[in-house]
């Protein structure tokens, strides 16, 4: 198990080793978790749709931004453990 100090912060929750899977709207490469809130932030001005979370693969520096949330498809929210530290972000500002 991988700890990691929190990236939890005013507008964004995260929950590590959980996915939301088949939701991708974007992959982004060899970026930090903050450039990744930062992209996040950006979404429709970026992708064309807003982002309502996004996935972090720390070991590759991977990002998935995600046009959902847990709450739009928790059918598609789970824990999935992994020794690969990776993190699910909640966007805590954007609408729900």
């Amino acid at each position: 198990m991988y700890l990691f100090p929190s990236s939890s912060d005013e507008c964004f929750l995260e929950f590590t080793d959980f996915v939301l899977e088949g939701t991708a709207l974007a992959i982004e490469t060899a970026i930090t978790v903050q450039e990744c809130k930062c992209l996040c932030l950006k979404g429709e001005a970026k992708y064309g749709e807003a982002c309502q979370s996004f996935e972090y693969y720390y070991d590759s520096n991977t990002c998935l931004v995600n046009k959902q949330n847990r709450f739009s498809t928790p059918e598609h929210f789970n824990f999935v453990p992994s020794s690969q530290p990776r993190s699910y972000f909640e966007h805590k500002c954007a609408t729900r």
